[in-house]
């Protein structure tokens, strides 16, 4: 079981490195690379969303994992405690008060 959430919210953090012949995943597909290739070097934004959505699809349609857990954040809550969870899982307490 393993989480990894990416700050900068850019699908290619985590795609390009799962996805290619990196230290994360042995799984590779040339169709997939060069998706992920031309949405890596590309500044349009819609074209890059449609060419990460298909390297997706090819993963999804493949299957190179048995997708068996997904993680859930779960968090308590307290009404004296002013805190907001984060989208990126990230919990900084420096962001947090105590209500007086």
């Amino acid at each position: 079981m393993w989480g990894w959430s990416i700050p900068t919210f850019d699908a290619d953090a985590i795609l390009y490195a799962l996805a290619t012949t990196s230290t994360y995943c042995r799984y590779l597909d040339n169709e997939v690379v060069k998706q992920l290739t031309q949405a890596r070097s590309t500044m349009s934004t819609p074209r890059r969303e449609a060419l990460y959505h298909q390297a997706l699809r090819t993963m999804r349609e493949d299957a190179p994992m048995i997708f068996l857990y997904a993680l859930d954040d779960l968090y308590g809550v307290r009404k004296r405690v002013n805190w907001e969870p984060r989208s990126d899982e990230r919990i900084l307490l420096h962001e947090a008060s105590i209500k007086e």
